[in-house]
């Protein structure tokens, strides 16, 4: 018997079939264990691609919710509920399926508890546990009950795993045997605990399983829970311009999308001023594009989040009743009130009653409102007494353009920032962001260009920023960015879920230096120091 790693589903299958001396591998049952740890999320569709890939090949899948696995791993899942994330996890995977087009009559989802609580399954799991020494349990566990182990692990860590992460890989072994199975799907993180099942479960008398392996994670940016805001969170991905090794988007679309599209053409709804829709016949073509800059990032994104959409159709005319499945399988815990003690010994006999305190803030802010109208009330005088003398030009030639004191009415409107009309000469990556452009932006300051970071690599590509005018807040202190002094930011718009942001353009006619002002707006430009005190 042998495990090896598994992509496409019919062909491997043949391969294997004829390679490896399966039989009718068509006929085969398959096996795969899904924890019930996290809600069902993107990563969870590149194992499902293969799920579907097996109904359509004509194999009997069992898609096993182990939910007292979930329990005994890193998570440590509450026994109270495995009940409302079994249903919940039974009605996504239910979704998911038809959403790849799979046939559903070869498919049973089955929930571990039903056969490991039994007392044959526990009889099964001492006889087991009696012959598997501990260095050999914890190999077994690496990068499944335990995520984050690895075979470099220290032994200080490893003397912190509990007794039932020591159990899981006998209980992940034996569930071969009792779903019937012939061949166990899962990740790469479980080739150890195929190994343990391979060679322990025929001492027990046992025959040992056949193991497929998919051994592609998507990055953490791209593992996001399905029935949230597809848009918001694959806006946030990290993608950028020509890179082809390390871009989400990309992999998912290779992993999933196009998996999913089946000889189907993977179209993007570009808007005509971008440069109209396009559409690509094959990954390797839309690979090319991406990689040779014929294709932007945030066309990219746009894809990859309608053919999403598209997959995801049936869940989402299910999403509310869903919504309150998973809001029943993790429900957000609510906030503890910390109840303030006596400390011992202190005396609070002559501590005001609430009703007294009351009558204490109330008198305070009566006394503050008071104040604050005398403040109104004089200053209202003095601008009459002003007028009456013929004094408002003296007045108002009194203020400087630049007055560092607040705007008289007391409010800080957008009259209160300094923005500037700027043009972008240079720009570039910051040095280990994923997500940041330095640029040199040409504001009108005597001393040159100002350094500025502005967060836009997901959605700009280099050629896109370089030569452009664009707005600036000049009057913000220095901020800060890593290792990168950023001296104001770029003005831009934002869709209300995240997935697209475009500059604000200045009139055509303007120049680096101009500033915009607000007609019948009041306020006075403020220093950087005021607009972060005051936070306009």
């Amino acid at each position: 018997f042998f495990f090896f790693f598994f992509f496409q589903a019919e062909d491997g299958i043949r391969d294997a079939q004829e390679s490896r001396g399966l039989g009718d591998v068509y006929k085969r049952q398959v096996l795969y264990s899904l924890p019930t740890t996290k809600q069902v999320d993107t990563s969870v569709l590149v194992a499902l691609t293969k799920v579907a890939d097996f109904l359509n090949a004509g194999c009997k899948v069992t898609v096993l919710l182990a939910d007292v696995h979930s329990t005994l791993d890193e998570t440590a899942v509450p026994f109270e509920l495995h009940a409302a994330r079994c249903a919940y996890y039974q009605a996504m995977i239910q979704e998911l399926i038809q959403g790849f087009g799979a046939p559903l009559q070869n498919l049973k989802i089955s929930i571990g508890s039903d056969h490991q609580l039994n007392d044959k399954f526990m009889l099964d799991v001492y006889r087991l546990s009696s012959l598997v020494s501990l260095e050999r349990a914890e190999q077994g566990v690496l990068g499944v009950a335990v995520p984050h182990w690895s075979a470099d692990t220290t032994d200080e860590d490893r003397g912190k795993i509990k007794m039932g992460q020591l159990m899981y890989p006998c209980l992940a072994s034996l569930d071969a045997e009792y779903c019937k199975a012939d061949v166990q799907f899962g990740p790469a993180s479980s080739a150890e605990m195929f190994a343990f099942a391979r060679h322990f479960l025929p001492l027990i008398d046992y025959a040992p399983r056949a193991h497929m392996l998919h051994s592609v994670d998507l990055p953490e940016d791209m593992s996001f829970d399905l029935l949230a805001a597809l848009n918001k969170k694959l806006g946030k991905a990290f993608c950028e311009e020509k890179n082809v090794t390390k871009n989400g988007p990309l992999l998912f679309a290779q992993l999933v999308i196009f998996p999913w599209l089946n000889g189907g053409k993977f179209e993007i709804a570009r808007e005509e001023k971008h440069g109209g829709a396009l559409e690509f016949a094959t990954f390797e073509a839309l690979y090319s594009a991406f990689e040779s800059g014929q294709l932007f990032p945030a066309d990219l994104k746009l894809g990859v989040t309608k053919n999403l959409e598209l997959l995801l159709q049936t869940v989402t005319s299910k999403k509310e009743a869903l919504l309150k499945l998973e809001q029943a399988a993790y429900p957000v815990a609510e906030k503890k009130v910390k109840e303030k003690k006596a400390k011992e010994g202190k005396d609070t006999s002559n501590r005001p009653s609430d009703e007294e305190l009351a009558k204490i803030k109330a008198a305070k802010a009566a006394k503050k409102k008071a104040n604050t109208d005398a403040m109104k009330a004089g200053k209202k005088g003095k601008e009459a007494e002003a007028k009456a003398n013929g004094k408002d030009n003296q007045l108002a030639a009194a203020v400087e353009p630049r007055k560092k004191n607040a705007p008289a009415s007391g409010d800080h409107t957008a009259a209160c920032l300094d923005i500037r009309v700027g043009k972008i000469v240079e720009v570039f990556h910051i040095e280990k962001s994923d997500k940041l452009f330095g640029e040199m932006i040409e504001c009108g300051d005597p001393e040159g260009p100002r350094q500025i970071a502005s967060g836009l690599r997901s959605f700009y590509s280099l050629e896109q920023l370089k030569d452009r005018h664009v707005l600036v807040i000049c009057n913000l202190k220095p901020r800060k960015m890593g290792e990168f002094k950023s001296h104001g930011m770029v003005m831009c718009a934002e869709s209300e879920d995240g997935s697209h942001v475009e500059f604000i353009d200045p009139p055509s006619k303007c120049v680096p230096g101009d500033r915009i002002v607000f007609q019948g707006v009041p306020g006075e430009i403020l220093s950087p120091a005021q607009v972060a005190k005051h936070k306009v």
